[in-house]
């Protein structure tokens, strides 16, 4: 073994002294080549992988957004049960709207029109009896003509169950300047009368495909991209290409190969390769195919990689030349150089050759740190990606941020409060920190009985230093009622209605008393917040109350109404506040929810 590399090293060493060099340039060039190509590999693996988590990100954002808006289409068709009185289900039950009088016409439409324009994107709303006959309200145009909705599948489908239909994209005929149909789709519900299985009608929400429109564009981010929502029966929702909607993939030749696709993959359509992305949804039998052709996909990371084998392959040519018309006088800035590009093999493609000449070795040093630099330039370009996906995540996290930075600052003119020995003023900080703590926290809706009575004694206590005729706040709450879910906010409101309006006129002796116990009749929970204060006559009395349950305008005040809504919003109509007064005898307010256990 010994003798053969003493061979080779005799047989180098009577090599002239070009060839020596050509051989030690050829190495080196191999050495950088193999550099170059595996930072090309894994720039492209990255990229890639970055790529796929976009698309995959978009993908479930629009999903998401789809899913919120069709919830909302199906909150919308339960409508008809809280708009006003529902005497017109008892007069769809007894007769149709082919008989129907004025007066019944005009409660349907007024309900239709409520619907209608509860969101913008809604298209039209109508309103059936049993056997099809209806009436709708239309934005900006009407039907073209009569239209038999009875015959459709999901009529039928609306009286028999009780839960709502969706309806995938179809035509609904329309009239305007170009007579052409307008695609919707929609969401349709059986209308049944309280204690009866029976349908008597049926209420149909029509939202315009631009509302998909509008989605999906967010995502049409390379050329030639191709968006489709399709069915478990891939029948074609929406076509980002205005195309094949409301077709069958089956009947497409073109996108026969999406047909059952359930799993990423890459397939050709129209003699083009994509990339094909699948997302369904949980929500609804729907799932969108987002083809993005590859050569879109690859466009950025084929030019990079494209820029930069010329550029190497140009740097070869250089380096070639440039070992023609060396001499003895460079060996030993080559030998320099060469140990550089050792360094460079590591991965440290941060180092710079000095250039200390202008001839054939200045300008292979100065190839070479171009080269070097293209590389890094290529590595950090990986890195900024990462870091922009990590600026996206950080920007949809800002909403939780800002309140963390209004706790930290209180906390702040807390402790100074606390080192400048202003006890009051360190206090009262603490005291708003917890109630803001408290009111902006989005994480529960609800809280306990004994959650909300701790809340109401920081504000209380905040309140005193203020107001010095606030002299007493009293608990006689039931303690069997503390671990009871209420919802969040609703005593803070009365009471601070209470401190400013009720106790105001007062110097001194201002009590407010709170009370709870269980009606055991009705299985609810009643508390009661009682002041001393000036009271209020009759015809006040009765206006606010109207007021807190929007019969009136005739006060600006939000806080009562604002408890009284969520009260009912979240336990139902029967549930609210009521409020009680006499002129001199204080004001009492009435607060009624359901008994339910904290879990």
């Amino acid at each position: 073994m010994f003798k053969k590399t003493s061979k080779i090293i005799n047989l180098f060493n009577n090599l002239s002294l070009n060839l020596k060099l050509r051989l030690c340039f050829s190495a080196i060039i191999i050495i950088v080549v193999v550099n170059s190509l595996s930072s090309f590999y894994f720039y492209r693996k990255d990229k890639s992988v970055s790529t796929v988590a976009l698309v995959d990100q978009m993908n479930s954002q629009a999903i998401s957004e789809i899913n919120n808006y069709i919830n909302d289409l199906m909150n919308l068709v339960n409508i008809p049960y809280y708009y006003d009185n529902l005497n017109y289900i008892k007069f769809l039950s007894e007769t149709d709207l082919q008989n129907a009088d004025y007066a019944t016409t005009k409660k349907l439409n007024d309900i239709n029109l409520y619907i209608s324009y509860m969101k913008d994107s809604l298209h039209s709303s109508f309103i059936f009896d049993k056997n099809g006959l209806y009436t709708y309200i239309m934005k900006s145009t009407s039907l073209s003509g009569p239209y038999s909705f009875s015959t459709e599948p999901w009529f039928q489908e609306a009286l028999t169950k009780t839960s709502p239909v969706l309806i995938p994209t179809y035509k609904l005929p329309v009239s305007d300047n170009s007579k052409s149909a307008s695609l919707v789709f929609s969401v349709a519900k059986g209308l049944r009368s309280f204690g009866s299985d029976k349908a008597v009608g049926v209420v149909l929400v029509n939202s315009s495909i631009d509302t998909l429109n509008k989605i999906t564009d967010k995502m049409l981010v390379y050329d030639n991209q191709r968006i489709l929502i399709v069915d478990n029966n891939d029948y074609v929702i929406y076509d980002s290409n205005n195309a094949y909607t409301t077709d069958y993939l089956s009947n497409i030749d073109s996108l026969k190969p999406l047909v059952g696709i359930s799993e990423p993959k890459n397939i050709k359509l129209d003699s083009t390769n994509y990339s094909i992305t699948i997302l369904k949804s949980k929500t609804v039998n729907w799932k969108i195919i987002n083809c993005i052709p590859l050569s879109s996909l690859n466009k950025n990371i084929i030019k990079v990689e494209t820029r930069n084998f010329t550029l190497a392959f140009i740097v070869i040519i250089i380096i070639f030349l440039i070992t023609l018309l060396i001499t003895n006088q460079f060996i030993t800035p080559i030998k320099k150089l060469s140990l550089l590009m050792n360094i460079v093999k590591q991965g440290n493609f941060s180092i710079k050759a000095k250039v200390k000449s202008t001839d054939e070795v200045g300008q292979l040093v100065s190839t070479f740190n171009d080269m070097t630099t293209k590389i890094e330039e290529l590595i950090e370009e990986t890195y900024v990606d990462k870091l922009n996906q990590k600026e996206l995540e950080l920007r949809m996290l800002q909403n939780q941020i800002n309140p963390h930075f209004i706790y930290n600052t209180l906390e702040s003119i807390r402790m100074m409060c606390e080192i400048n020995d202003d006890i009051e003023a360190s206090e009262m900080t603490m005291a708003l920190g917890k109630i803001m703590r408290y009111g902006l926290s989005n994480k529960l809706k609800y809280v306990t009985v004994a959650q909300e009575i701790d809340n109401i004694k920081t504000y209380v206590k905040l309140q005193e230093y203020r107001f010095d005729n606030f002299e007493e706040l009293i608990f006689d709450i039931d303690p069997s009622l503390y671990d009871n879910e209420i919802v969040k906010l609703i005593f803070q409101p009365i009471v601070e209605n209470a401190v400013y309006h009720g106790l105001s006129t007062l110097e001194t002796g201002g009590i407010i008393i709170i009370s709870g116990y269980k009606d055991t009749e009705n299985c609810d929970i009643i508390f009661t917040i009682k002041d001393n204060g000036i009271g209020m006559d009759k015809d006040t009395l009765s206006l606010l109350n109207d007021y807190i349950n929007e019969r009136n305008e005739s006060f600006n005040s939000i806080g009562l109404r604002n408890v009284n809504m969520r009260i009912k919003l979240s336990y139902g109509e029967k549930y609210g506040i009521t409020i009680y007064s006499d002129i001199n005898e204080g004001t009492t307010v009435k607060i009624i929810v359901p008994e339910i256990k904290s879990v």
